[in-house]
């Protein structure tokens, strides 16, 4: 599950945030085990991202029978950036896409310049877009279906 883009971490704790950002209204907790399930994931390595989360502060938990995981309303209007910071996607960004030994703007690989600019942009919408938003234009198509 590993992309150009981002890694296995990066790309599972965006979806395991915009899955309860899909049901933070329901004003409920979801263990580890119903998430894993419906992103089907490893339970074991999503416990340990949702733990990164809750240490981040995105995401609360409490504890027992009817406890679980949620986000909290004021962090609905995080940003995608703020929630993947944590997880140092940047890394993946600054690689060549080509993996050209030393690519750099002096001595640029042929997708070099294209590359710059299409991270630019995934970096500045990352940086404008909130959950609350990419929850919507997510959750509003798959439901539209």
């Amino acid at each position: 599950m590993e992309t150009i883009l981002f890694d296995r971490q990066t790309i599972l704790t965006l979806k395991a945030v915009l899955f309860l950002a899909r049901h933070y209204e329901e004003n409920r907790y979801y263990k580890v085990k119903e998430m894993s399930e419906a992103l089907g994931v490893s339970r074991s390595y999503l416990a340990r991202i949702i733990q990164s989360l809750v240490k981040n502060k995105i995401l609360r938990s409490s504890t027992g029978p009817t406890g679980g995981f949620y986000i909290p309303e004021e962090n609905m209007d995080l940003t995608v950036n703020d929630v993947i910071a944590f997880t140092g996607y940047d890394r993946h960004l600054d690689r060549c896409v080509m993996e050209w030994p030393g690519c750099s703007d002096d001595k640029p690989c042929p997708l070099h310049h294209s590359w710059v600019r299409f991270k630019d942009g995934i970096r500045r919408d990352m940086a404008r877009m909130t959950v609350r938003q990419a929850r919507k234009l997510l959750y509003d198509r798959l439901e539209a279906k």
